[in-house]
């Protein structure tokens, strides 16, 4: 009885409202974000099903391309897009509506720059995969794919920077109706390029630019003609490209955990392209494929958990900061065991999504019960990362994620699959234990963290930013808070 009574008092209002919150809008964002990871599985399945399985050369090549440009394209943008999410919603709650125009416009000039620099290192993917010994037709293949991509880096990180900007406002479900539209207009263009006029992984990419292209355009229209936050919508002037150093070193220090956690699986991908076993190259870059779309549930529960922490943070209230990162993390956990039991349970369905080919098929299964001995692992280390970085405590961050898989993960990947000769499975053993390292060390850092001493520090630095000019708005209101552990309810 007395635990019965123990648990009435836990299950308060204000937590039902806070996972309510973040449910709706982890279903918008888990629904966007899956929308967003199947368009790599819908170019798979065409270039697969493309050739009826006579062209294992091609179906590497797109594997291994998608791959290429995650590792040097979108993992960079990504990594910004959050960032700026992470800005945008601490301006938000601190009603520092210029702050956020400007945030957004800096971001957009940043990837702007960033875009050309990766258009001249995808220009020559097939010079550098040469030169470190890739076969010639694969590098061929990838080269041109990646040529392709370069359009796509650009439409990529401008709807994704604008996605995440909407999503900061606590405005979750028109970025998953917009993204559900691109499946059919990713589809559409999958079926002319590959299908119609069979260009195969260069049609593959040009699909990808025109979907990306496509869901900013929705995204400015939206904007444009139903902004939530009208007075953030402010015109491009010379301020737009003032304090861009400073935002840079900011939105590195946020970006940079974001992409050595993306980087890492990717050097495992590079690792077993080196290989050079297309059956394995295939598989593993399926599950890769898999991966990513999985992991949109538990990017969904994060980034709905941290938009309404970084907002709450900006606004000062310390109780409810600690209330949905931990309603967050409950939810989290239900998320985890859930995507568990289908990966174990389904391996063999999902396998033959990918392939009809037996020995892809079979190596498939065996990757994922694999990755099911790490997964959870991966989710708590990932969720853990996102409630730090928006909390102001990307460096720690990034400083475990270059610990667990590159002080780790990666050489043990190497000395396992390449000095012991184990190949796929000594690469994937280095992965797993990454994975537990990494988690070790979010919770290690997330016991020690003191709630009202981060949520204060970040009114202090927002203060900073509006002395120097950097921000606008209202005043800050007083410390909302009871005490400085989320830990309980």
């Amino acid at each position: 009885m007395q635990y019965v009574e123990l648990a009435k008092q836990h299950i308060t209002k204000n937590n039902f409202v806070a996972f309510k919150d973040i449910f709706c809008g982890t279903f918008s964002s888990t629904v966007g974000a899956l929308a967003v990871a199947i368009r790599n599985i819908i170019s798979l399945s065409y270039i697969g099903h493309n050739n009826n399985g006579q062209n294992d050369a091609e179906m590497s090549a797109a594997s291994f391309g998608i791959t290429w440009i995650n590792a040097f394209g979108y993992s960079l943008l990504f990594g910004f897009s959050i960032g700026l999410s992470t800005m945008v919603s601490q301006a938000f709650g601190a009603k520092k509506y210029k702050a956020m125009g400007l945030f957004l416009h800096r971001t957009l000039i940043i990837m702007g720059a960033l875009v050309l620099l990766m258009g001249i290192f995808f220009w020559n993917t097939e010079s550098i995969l040469l030169y470190y010994g890739f076969e010639k037709e694969l590098a061929y293949n990838v080269g041109l794919h990646s040529k392709g991509s370069i359009l796509s880096c650009a439409g990529y990180g401008l709807a994704q920077a604008l996605r995440y900007y909407i999503s900061a406002l606590k405005i979750f479900h028109i970025t998953a109706v917009i993204n559900v539209v691109g499946i059919f207009i990713h589809m559409f263009f999958c079926h002319l390029m590959i299908d119609v006029f069979d260009w195969g992984v260069l049609g593959m990419a040009i699909a990808r630019a025109l979907t990306e292209l496509a869901s900013a355009g929705l995204y400015y229209l939206y904007l444009k003609r139903y902004n939530p936050c009208p007075e953030a919508m402010i015109p491009v002037t010379r301020e737009s490209f003032a304090k861009l150093a400073e935002h840079t070193k900011e939105m590195i220090y946020h970006g940079s955990a974001i992409y050595a956690e993306w980087m890492a699986l990717q050097i495992s991908s590079l690792m077993v392209g080196f290989l050079g076993q297309n059956d394995v190259i295939s598989a593993h870059g399926s599950v890769i494929t898999y991966l990513v779309y999985i992991q949109s549930f538990s990017l969904g529960v994060s980034v709905s958990t941290t938009t309404y922490v970084g907002n709450f943070a900006g606004e000062g209230s310390v109780s409810k900061v600690k209330r949905y990162a931990t309603v967050g993390a409950i939810l989290e956990g239900i998320v985890c065991v859930l995507i568990f039991v289908v990966t174990f349970g389904w391996r063999g369905e999902i396998a033959d999504l990918y392939t009809e080919k037996e020995d892809i098929n079979r190596l498939i299964r065996i990757i994922l019960i694999l990755y099911c001995l790490g997964m959870f692992a991966d989710y708590g280390s990932n969720f853990l990362a996102f409630i730090l970085r928006t909390l102001n405590q990307q460096r720690i961050v990034t400083i475990c994620f270059a610990i667990s898989y590159y002080l780790v993960g990666a050489p043990l990947s190497y000395f396992f699959g390449f000095s012991l000769g184990l190949g796929i499975w000594g690469i994937w053993a280095g992965i797993l234990l990454g994975y537990w390292t990494m988690l070790s060390l979010m919770v290690w850092r997330t016991r020690l963290l003191r709630l009202t001493d981060e949520v204060m520090l970040i009114q202090k630095l927002m203060r900073e930013k509006e002395a120097k000019g950097i921000v606008e708005g209202q005043t800050f209101k007083e410390l909302e808070t009871d005490d400085d552990s989320f830990t309980t309810l």
